[in-house]
């Protein structure tokens, strides 16, 4: 046979099986859904090894290959929202939803990309759809109360925290967040104070029993399992919070204690300080009565006890226990020896003002003559030592206010030895409700039991704000003339 006839016969007898392997090709092609599951493990390895850009785009040829491929949208949204590509997201995790509406996953995907884009009602649907479908993500409280709190939806936060707590135990964000919003957020009080997010607002602060949840909540997350240096922050942030309030209020309790006390203390020194505190400790008839009299104003009677402290006649302060101002005679009353010529007190001028006339008298020293030779005593109180809660500054204040009835003391001293003069330092035991339990003189170098007896029995009449324990107070006085 020639040799074309042969290969004509050739051809002719291939032609069959070439039409069978064209038939079989299309058999032997990858199929898509064995494509789309090749890019989703692709998709999956880029992103462990930190690639989310490659990932993504391995999980979008997955979507191609098969649109309606539910795991390559679902991770497709999630790298996406890891990108905080939040527009992406929100596109991937809705085809994700519409894939698999019954998913509370899709839902939570689909919410926190709204959250990211700032659409706060839906993400609070979604995220609320996702808790119906699976009441188990139970971490989804927190994320609601956060987007309440966001939303000044205090209330909605609070409940949304306190779900989640119940439902996290070892969970230090849910703690945290109550925390947050009580103090930010509390029950009105008495004062005004800066609220904890920093800014210069009237919020008012937040009562004792809400300062005390807040700090079991923080005490708790700050046990909490797992905390994370910015937790830890938010922590100490509002714990000092709580103290500046604490401390605040501590204040103005001090403040207002030592406000509604000081008229009864102030009437309690005046029986004993200056000219009213000598008056009522000499004779029974030194008592302040008539004092802008007339002819009254001249005896010793219950009426005229001051002898006219400002009479309407030169001379009406004649009386006994009068005013000489200093120096003696018919204006001295008794012997003028002093500034306050009021029966043998005073410290400065002497005599026995012998005067005739009828004005100031010619006795020595004070007005009648305004000679001198003694200078005025003095009474310098040194600032105290307080071992206790009371505020040394407090402390400071009422020792001052004493000042004049220690100097009184002193000066019934200087009328039996003119030259004693000397440091005592004394001790005061305060009680819980602020009262003086006991007055005690540690050291003294006058050396004058009488004047040193005087000073504890008025360092005892002595009243301070109540304070939680027993407060020891020290301080010294400095007596000179």
């Amino acid at each position: 046979m020639p040799r074309s006839a042969r290969t004509t016969l050739m051809r002719i007898r291939l032609f069959p099986v070439g039409l069978l392997a064209l038939a079989a090709l299309p058999a032997c092609a990858p199929k898509p859904e064995a494509q789309a599951a090749e890019q989703v493990r692709a998709g999956l390895s880029l992103a462990r090894a930190a690639q989310p850009e490659p990932a993504a785009h391995a999980f979008e040829l997955a979507t191609r290959h098969v649109p309606g491929h539910y795991e390559a949208w679902m991770r497709l949204a999630r790298v996406r929202l890891d990108q905080q590509s939040f527009e992406k997201a929100r596109a991937a995790a809705a085809r994700f939803v519409a894939l698999r509406a019954s998913s509370a996953y899709a839902h939570e995907l689909a919410g926190r990309a709204a959250l990211g884009l700032g659409d706060e009602p839906a993400a609070v649907r979604e995220l609320a759809r996702a808790l119906e479908l699976d009441p188990g993500r139970r971490y989804l409280h927190v994320t609601l109360g956060r987007i309440h709190e966001r939303a000044a939806r205090y209330p909605d936060a609070l409940a949304a925290y306190t779900v989640a707590i119940d439902a996290l135990p070892g969970s230090a964000e849910p703690r945290i967040g109550k925390a947050r919003v009580l103090l930010g957020h509390p029950p009105a009080s008495r004062y005004a104070i800066r609220a904890p997010s920093g800014e210069a607002t009237t919020a008012r602060g937040p009562s004792a029993a809400v300062r005390d949840e807040a700090s079991r909540l923080l005490d708790d997350a700050r046990a909490a399992k797992a905390v994370t240096d910015a937790q830890r922050a938010e922590i100490v942030r509002l714990s000092a919070y709580i103290e500046r309030v604490r401390a605040e209020e501590r204040r103005r309790e001090l403040l207002v204690a030592d406000t509604s006390s000081a008229r009864a203390r102030a009437l309690s020194q005046a029986r004993v300080i200056g000219i009213l505190g000598m008056l009522n400790t000499h004779g029974s008839g030194s008592f302040v009565a008539s004092p802008w009299g007339r002819d009254t104003a001249l005896g010793n009677d219950p009426m005229s006890a001051l002898g006219a402290l400002q009479g309407d006649r030169i001379g009406d302060s004649f009386g006994f226990g009068g005013l000489g101002l200093r120096g003696s005679g018919l204006g001295g009353g008794g012997t003028g020896e002093g500034t306050i010529g009021l029966g043998n007190l005073g410290t400065i001028g002497r005599g026995g003002g012998g005067g005739s006339a009828v004005g100031f008298g010619s006795g020595a020293g004070g007005l009648g003559g305004l000679r001198s030779t003694r200078s005025t005593a003095t009474a310098q109180v040194g600032a105290p030592t307080v071992r206790g809660s009371i505020p040394s500054e407090v402390v400071a204040r009422i020792v001052t206010r004493h000042t004049n009835v220690l100097r009184y003391c002193y000066e019934q001293g200087l009328s039996r030895n003119p030259a004693l003069a000397g440091r005592v330092v004394v001790r005061l035991t305060v009680a819980p409700e602020g009262t003086t339990s006991s007055a005690v003189v540690s050291s003294s170098t006058l050396s004058d039991p009488a004047v040193e007896a005087c000073i504890t029995r008025t360092t005892q009449r002595m009243v301070f704000p109540a304070s939680p324990g027993i407060a020891i107070v020290d301080f010294s006085v400095v007596f000179a003339h």
